[in-house]
């Protein structure tokens, strides 16, 4: 009778099993021959605030843009995938987010235009869009402005070891707490 290795090794597993009950070795993540957007969820590491651009080869987690890591840049040379990269970041986006999209030439993204939250901004809308984008905001400067001045007060009191009145402003909770 000839044994295979594979067989051996399968003999060898199996009498370690039963020699250790209840232990068992670690797994080794093996990444996936073929890897689609939809694998995403498969995944228990990515954090819900992110988003997924692929996996880590090491150790088959995922990895991607985490939020407040913007801006960000995605370059590369000519037909290498970044426009896949734009899709599969506006796959995760859109629907719960307001996303301006800008086309190229190609239109390329075009089929993005009728999703929820995308606002497709067609070449002869672009100066429109800007003039609004500059109005609101200018609006919440303004809004940023008042909420400061709100919270933020004048404070005149006499500094000892100057031996002189000083203004400064404070934080009206700090205040508040001291007094």
């Amino acid at each position: 009778m000839l044994l295979l290795h594979g067989d051996c090794i399968k003999d060898l597993i199996g009498q370690i099993i039963e020699q250790n009950p209840g232990d068992s070795a670690p797994r080794i993540p093996i990444l996936p021959e073929v890897f689609s957007e939809d694998m995403f969820c498969q995944f228990s590491t990515m954090d819900q605030t992110s988003i997924a651009l692929g996996l880590e080869i090491e150790d088959v987690s995922i990895r991607g843009i985490k939020e407040g890591q913007t801006p960000f840049l995605i370059l590369g040379e000519a037909s290498k995938g970044k426009t896949d990269i734009i899709r599969v970041i506006l796959n995760q986006l859109c629907g719960d987010n307001i996303v301006y999209l800008f086309d190229n030439r190609k239109l390329e993204l075009y089929d993005y235009q009728s999703r929820d939250g995308v606002q497709y901004i067609e070449k002869d809308e672009f100066d429109t869009f800007v003039d609004e984008l500059m109005s609101s905001c200018k609006i919440r400067m303004q809004e940023y402005k008042k909420e400061l001045v709100r919270r933020w007060s004048f404070v005149y009191g006499w500094n000892l070891r100057k031996n002189k009145i000083t203004q400064e402003y404070r934080k009206v909770e700090r205040i508040v707490k001291y007094t």
